[in-house]
């Protein structure tokens, strides 16, 4: 699953966006990171890694609401397409 919130404020808790759960079943992913008005903020191609709240350009993105699409493949070939929302907070 993927949370609907996260606080990139380097606390240790819930530093990143990413997958929750167990996660070795994962053959290939993509998650796309999008701001509400749409522009592409990241590409994450390791579901362990995320995303850390950083704009291309190296700069913290605004708070506020995010939009997401995953697509996996599962090593027992189930595909996984899904899109959702969530809050980036400070």
């Amino acid at each position: 699953y993927l949370p609907t919130a996260f606080s990139p404020n380097s606390d240790d808790h819930n530093d990143t966006f990413k997958p929750a759960g167990n996660l070795g079943g994962i053959k290939n992913f993509k998650m796309e990171i999008f701001s509400a008005n749409g522009q592409k903020v990241a590409d994450i191609t390791n579901p362990h890694e995320g995303w850390n709240g950083l704009l291309p350009n190296g700069n913290k993105a605004l708070f506020g609401n995010y939009l997401y699409r995953v697509q996996a493949e599962m090593t027992n070939e189930q595909v996984i397409d899904k899109n959702g929302s969530f809050v980036l907070l400070y």
